[in-house]
């Protein structure tokens, strides 16, 4: 799998998903994730790499994946088998906030002293609206 490489002038959607979980379940939840992306994430037009990493004290899992683009991102949520992983992901979290738009690096360097946001009108809308089972806690 290639490498997650995070520089403030990339191009990529780059998403930051943060799960809680019960320390007895951080090791399932991690599998789920990690299986998810090898048989299908991995596989989607448009992905790049994806990170899982899992908090010393037993209590969070937090996935870090890129895509070559928004729109990469947003078809993947309408993969079947995507959306049968990330919602058994949601299930084992006891909350899971979604990233419901790509995060963009910043970096106060001496080469790059502004944040390279891009807008499109395109966010407005929650792309995971439409995904069973992975709604934050209390919002469903």
């Amino acid at each position: 799998m290639p490498d997650t490489t995070i520089t403030a002038r990339t191009q990529l959607a780059t998403l930051i998903n943060v799960f809680t979980v019960e320390p007895e379940h951080q090791h399932e939840l991690v599998t789920v994730l990690n299986t998810a992306t090898e048989q299908v994430m991995r596989h989607l037009p448009g992905f790049v790499s994806a990170s899982v990493h899992a908090s010393t004290d037993g209590t969070r899992v937090v996935n870090y994946a890129q895509w070559e683009s928004t729109e990469a991102y947003e078809a993947m949520l309408t993969d079947p088998s995507a959306r049968e992983h990330m919602a058994r992901a949601a299930e084992i979290a006891t909350r899971f906030a979604p990233t419901s738009t790509p995060w963009t690096p910043c970096t106060t360097d001496e080469d790059s002293r502004t944040c390279p946001v891009r807008s499109s009108a395109s966010n407005t809308a929650d792309p995971l609206d439409h995904v069973t089972g992975v709604a934050p806690s209390g919002t469903a």
